[in-house]
């Protein structure tokens, strides 16, 4: 799915299940524009669930759709837009692959792999870089080796830019199906889809977790995603004020309709927060 989901002759569809088992559970597919209608939907929905496909009902905007309906024809339709399932009978569970956890619940270990890896390989320029260290240094340098902050400002500048561009490149990879999941264990909020490469952490927009609460997806979760990039913007303009204090450098990343919120990696651990 995640290689279709850069392709740009397949459109994107989320399906909301109104089933039991999956109630309220969003799922996304991915159809070919050359045969984009409802019964092409159905037919991969059918498929992938085990389901009979005389027993789906596929709903937009409220109406029931027929089956001879061109999704990118239906009103105000855009890619990776909103649909709602509702079936006849309930449909067979799928058995999921549980991701991966971090050992020990910490983000550190995850760090001193990646950077071990990076330094034993044969690249000249090894991708893993410990951006919160870097700050630190930046930071502690201002006070004990008297660096100008006009000069810490610059080096701060491209600290950040070299952030934005390793981060652009690794939400590519992760849309391209070219780096696995894993299980925070509640590190940087609750819900699935997080990952972690080349001294990011990286998390999808969406599924994410309030309490019990799932937020699910669109503009309720890219919300509460511009709030704490915002919350994060503030602290960090209040961080020279108190001495030893580093705000990680995070990042916003639009792409293929997908949002991604990128953080650079600390050494967190799982209730020590």
């Amino acid at each position: 799915d995640d290689v279709r989901l850069c392709d740009p002759d397949h459109t994107s569809v989320r399906v909301v299940f109104h089933v039991e088992g999956y109630d309220c559970v969003c799922f996304r597919f991915h159809v070919s524009k050359s045969a984009c209608s409802v019964i092409d939907l159905k037919l991969e929905i059918a498929q992938h669930f085990e389901a009979t496909f005389a027993q789906l009902h596929l709903y937009y905007r409220g109406q029931v759709l027929s089956d001879e309906s061109s999704i990118p024809e239906l009103p105000e339709w855009q890619d990776n837009g909103l649909m709602r399932l509702f079936t006849d009978a309930p449909l067979p569970l799928v058995q999921t692959q549980p991701l991966p956890k971090l050992e020990e619940a910490s983000l550190y270990d995850v760090a001193q792999t990646q950077m071990n890896e990076a330094m034993s390989s044969d690249s000249q320029t090894p991708a893993f870089v410990n951006y919160a260290a870097r700050q630190r240094d930046i930071n502690i340098s201002i006070n004990s080796q008297g660096l100008r902050r006009v000069d810490a400002e610059k080096m701060s500048s491209a600290l950040i830019d070299q952030f934005s561009k390793q981060a652009i490149s690794v939400v590519e990879a992760i849309a391209k199906g070219s780096v696995d999941a894993v299980d925070l264990q509640g590190l940087y909020g609750g819900g699935n889809d997080s990952y972690v490469k080349d001294g990011i952490v990286v998390r999808r927009v969406g599924g994410w977790m309030l309490g019990k609460t799932s937020i699910g997806d669109g503009d309720a979760a890219f919300e509460y995603a511009a709030l704490e990039m915002s919350s994060l913007t503030y602290l960090e303009s209040c961080s020279h004020q108190i001495d030893g204090i580093t705000v990680p450098i995070s990042a916003s990343v639009d792409f293929m309709g997908e949002r991604y919120l990128c953080h650079a990696l600390v050494p967190v651990v799982a209730g020590k927060l």
